[in-house]
């Protein structure tokens, strides 16, 4: 599952007309930058202990909670910023991450909902929904929306690798390996990109080449190849 996206840091700067100057929030925002996520907490939570209406820090404490998986105080957190700013779709995609984070995925799934009517364009929001429509058996519903993720943005190799295995999923080989054809189209050096093929090839009942994707996976290096290359093919 992808992470909270640069939008949601951009959000910061839309939430806060002035910078501050706290040598608490300028070290939180360092440490934050560099991935010191529970150093940069600290500073967070000193900066809220003196100035609890920060919004700045209110927002930056939030995204640490996220970035260290402490999913339900983030949902909390969440829902107090989205009364103060609900038409922030960034808040909605980070709060409906966490629940799907939760397990919580008809949440998530209205969370993102939200953030996709706030902002259409938002191609985070729709691969996360689609993400939780999978883990709510509604595959049609994801294929859509990684279609439409795909739609915003075609060069992203992980779109067509989830969309092709939720193909996979239903048994459509024919989609699977359109875009497990994709993916090797665009990264002709990745192993995986044959090795994925390889297999729905294999459900499809076209053995051959099912293992000259093997092969080819095997040529690269790729182990997991070898050892069904070995197994199936020899």
């Amino acid at each position: 599952m992808k992470t909270i996206t640069f939008l949601l840091i951009l959000a910061i700067s839309v939430a806060c007309s002035a910078q501050s100057t706290d040598e608490s929030l300028s070290k939180g925002l360092e440490n934050y930058a560099q991935g010191n996520y529970k150093y940069a907490a600290k500073q967070f939570e000193r900066v809220l202990k003196t100035d609890p209406k920060n919004v700045e820090a209110q927002i930056l404490m939030s995204l640490c909670n996220l970035k260290l998986e402490k999913h339900k105080s983030v949902v909390k957190e969440f829902s107090v910023l989205i009364e103060k700013y609900p038409e922030n779709a960034d808040l909605y995609y980070g709060r409906g991450y966490a629940y799907a984070s939760l397990g919580k995925h008809h949440d998530a799934i209205e969370d993102y909902t939200k953030a996709i009517e706030l902002n259409p364009n938002d191609i985070h929001s729709y691969f996360n929904r689609a993400i939780s429509y999978d883990e709510t058996a509604a595959p049609k519903k994801s294929i859509k929306d990684f279609t439409k993720a795909i739609e915003l943005d075609s060069t992203d190799v992980e779109l067509y690798y989830n969309r092709g295995f939720t193909y996979e999923n239903m048994r459509k080989y024919k989609e699977a390996i359109a875009d497990y054809t994709k993916i090797i189209e665009l990264k002709p050096d990745d192993p995986e990109g044959y090795f994925d093929r390889a297999l729905a090839y294999k459900m499809a009942n076209r053995i051959k080449e099912a293992c000259d994707d093997l092969e080819k996976a095997s040529d690269m290096d790729y182990e997991r190849a070898k050892i069904i290359y070995i197994s199936f093919c020899e």
